[in-house]
């Protein structure tokens, strides 16, 4: 009689261990961050700084100078990656465009954007976590000095645009 209660009662603690372990690792893989997708694709932010040809020294045109990262989030945080071939001036601006591809959904998503050391800029994107494919440009917006934000950002005379692709299919700027 003895024997039986032990087995029951070693069994039962065996299944409520169990029990518990799944709940655990439920729960951890809830909170793994899931990219948005479109049909299956990945998505990204195309997007296009437009910089006063006064803010650019030759040293800016170097690779390295001009950087951009996306924040979205303590574990989101991915440096772009800027090719300087692409970049063209356009109406005494510098156009620096990037690809700026979305590993989380998150609400919050804050491009960063340098030139050299003397110049840090920041723009918020009012994305959605799961932002639909765009079929055209946003309109141009500034971005503001990185080290100011809500009420008392200041905004800069660098512009930006953007839209949502899928990931790897950026289209041609119109």
């Amino acid at each position: 009689m003895e024997w039986a209660q032990f087995w029951k009662a070693a069994g039962i603690s065996v299944l409520l261990g169990q029990v518990a372990l799944f709940g655990i690792s439920g729960l951890s893989l809830l909170s793994i961050p899931r990219p948005p997708t479109a049909m299956g694709d990945g998505l990204a932010v195309e997007v296009e700084v437009m910089v006063p040809l006064a803010r650019i020294t030759p040293r800016s045109r170097e690779a390295g100078q001009i950087r951009m990262s996306l924040y979205a989030g303590d574990k989101d945080n991915h440096s772009l990656e800027i090719d300087t071939a692409r970049f063209r001036e356009e109406d005494g601006k510098l156009i620096v465009p990037a690809l700026a591809p979305l590993h989380s959904r998150s609400s919050v998503r804050i491009l960063s954007f340098h030139i050299e050391e003397h110049t840090w800029l920041a723009f918020d994107l009012p994305l959605p976590p799961s932002p639909a494919v765009s079929h055209g440009w946003s309109g141009s917006e500034p971005l503001r000095d990185a080290r100011t934000a809500g009420s008392n950002a200041q905004l800069t005379d660098v512009l930006l645009r953007y839209r949502v692709v899928v990931r790897g299919g950026s289209a041609e700027p119109e």
